[in-house]
């Protein structure tokens, strides 16, 4: 139908907005009261909860101005699924600097986000997959949060600081770096 169409277009946009905003603001009304977001690391439901976490990493909280700084996702792309209308796909890279630590590491995350949306074409539930774990053989498959942990805290253990030339980060696996430098 055409307004559900027209909705998921400004979803979309709005889904572009956010992501390079870092969700400020947040536009709580394309998000269903009771989205469920699910990451390596976390689990929560419901939009309060759902804007406490990209507040926290974005430093819009006492906690966030603490221990982050710099966070950024860089939206490389917004795909639709032919074979599902309520289906969003989008392809990012997720950088923040935690400032708790004496030498300020960032920590860089690549991966895909797989929203499922209401019949209002609203976010109902994200899913995060990380290509650093949870990729495996081309297929996107649930790691434990251990590995998350471990893959989080090895990259606040390296003296990685701010990128020395300017790229983008394409993805970050497990054994390689794919980036883009400008022409």
């Amino acid at each position: 139908n055409s307004a559900f169409a027209a909705r998921k277009a400004a979803l979309k946009a709005t889904l572009r907005e956010e992501y390079e905003s870092f969700f400020a603001p947040m536009r709580r009304d394309c998000y269903a009261p009771g989205v469920t977001f699910q990451d390596p690391l976390i689990a929560i439901s419901g939009v309060d909860e759902y804007q406490k976490n990209v507040d926290l990493l974005g430093s819009r909280t006492a906690l966030g101005k603490v221990l982050f700084r710099d966070a950024s996702i860089d939206l490389h792309a917004v795909d639709e699924d032919p074979a599902d209308p309520l289906a969003l796909t989008t392809r990012w890279t997720l950088t923040l600097c935690m400032q708790a630590l004496p030498w300020t590491p960032y920590a860089r995350f690549s991966g895909v986000s797989e929203y499922a949306l209401d019949e209002e074409a609203r976010v109902r539930g994200q899913v995060d997959y990380w290509d650093s774990i949870n990729l495996d053989a081309g297929v996107y498959r649930p790691a434990s949060k251990a590995d998350a942990i471990v893959d989080f805290v090895t990259q606040l253990t390296s003296a990685a600081g701010p990128r020395e030339l300017p790229y983008t980060l394409l993805r970050r696996a497990r054994a390689y770096e794919v980036r883009r430098y400008p022409t």
